[in-house]
C-alpha cells in the first residue's frame, strides 16, 4: 500500500538539452525591453505560465498582471486555445500592443509521438518579431510535475533573458528635420534661417525707376 501511495504522489520529470545553442537573437532589443506580458500557454496542463511569471520576477522588468492580459485577449474574437502554434505568434503580436508592454512571451507545450516539448518565444511589440526563443524536450510520468524541477528548467531556459533584459534605456526619439527646398542651403545647427535678399523681379513687370535721358544738342547751325 505504501509503495502504491508513493508512486501516485511523486512524479518523474526529466528534460533534455536546450535546442537553441545561440539563444539571443537581438541582444540590443532585449536590453531595451522593460515590460513583458505573458498570455496563457498553448496546451498548458502543468502550470507553466504561472511558474514562468515567478521566474521573470527576478529580472529588472515589469510584468503585466495575468488578469489584465486575459482581459485584453478576451476582447478579441479568437481564443488562444483554438489557434495553432503558427497562428499564435501573429495573433499575439497584434493584440499585444493594447497591453502597452514592450514584449510578449509566447509559451507553448507541443506533444507528439509521446514526447513533450516546451517552447518559449519573446516577441517584440514594435514589429511583432521574435527576438529570442528557446526549446527543450521533457518527459513526465506518474502524476504532476514537481514545481521545483519546473522552475529549475525555466531558469536555465530564461537565463540569457534574465541576464540582459531591461539593462538599457530606450533611445530617445529624434525629431525629423524638415528637408530644405531645392536651391536652399540647409541651416547650420544653432542658427536661424536667414531671409532671402536676392529677390529677383517677376518677369513681365517693368522696373519702377524713372531714368531720364539728356536732350540731344542741336548741332546744326542756321544757314
Amino acid at each position: 500500500m505504501s509503495a502504491c501511495a508513493s508512486t501516485s504522489i511523486f512524479s518523474k520529470f526529466s528534460a533534455g538539452e536546450l535546442k537553441n545553442s545561440l539563444p539571443l537573437f537581438d541582444k540590443d532589443v532585449i536590453e531595451e525591453t522593460h515590460s513583458v506580458s505573458i498570455p496563457a500557454f498553448y496546451n498548458d496542463n502543468n502550470n507553466w505560465r504561472e511558474l514562468t511569471h515567478e521566474t521573470l520576477l527576478f529580472a529588472k522588468v515589469n510584468i503585466a498582471p495575468s488578469e489584465k492580459v486575459d482581459q485584453a485577449i478576451g476582447a478579441g474574437k479568437k481564443k488562444l486555445s483554438l489557434l495553432s502554434p503558427e497562428e499564435r505568434t501573429d495573433y499575439l503580436g497584434l493584440i499585444g500592443k493594447s497591453l502597452h508592454t514592450d514584449a510578449v512571451l509566447n509559451g507553448m507545450v507541443l506533444t507528439r509521438d509521446g514526447r513533450s516539448e516546451l517552447v518559449l518565444q519573446l516577441l517584440s511589440l514594435k514589429d511583432s518579431r521574435v527576438i529570442w526563443w528557446q526549446a527543450v524536450e521533457f518527459t513526465l510520468t506518474q502524476g504532476t510535475v514537481v514545481q521545483t524541477e519546473q522552475k529549475a528548467l525555466l531558469s536555465k531556459m530564461l537565463s540569457p533573458v534574465l541576464q540582459y533584459i531591461g539593462k538599457k534605456e530606450k533611445p530617445a526619439l529624434i525629431p525629423v528635420q524638415q528637408q530644405p527646398k531645392i536651391g536652399e542651403q540647409p541651416a547650420m545647427p544653432g542658427t536661424e534661417p536667414q531671409p532671402k535678399t536676392d529677390i529677383k523681379p517677376k518677369p513681365g513687370k517693368k522696373q519702377e525707376k524713372d531714368i531720364k535721358s539728356p536732350a540731344p544738342e542741336d548741332n546744326f547751325s542756321p544757314m
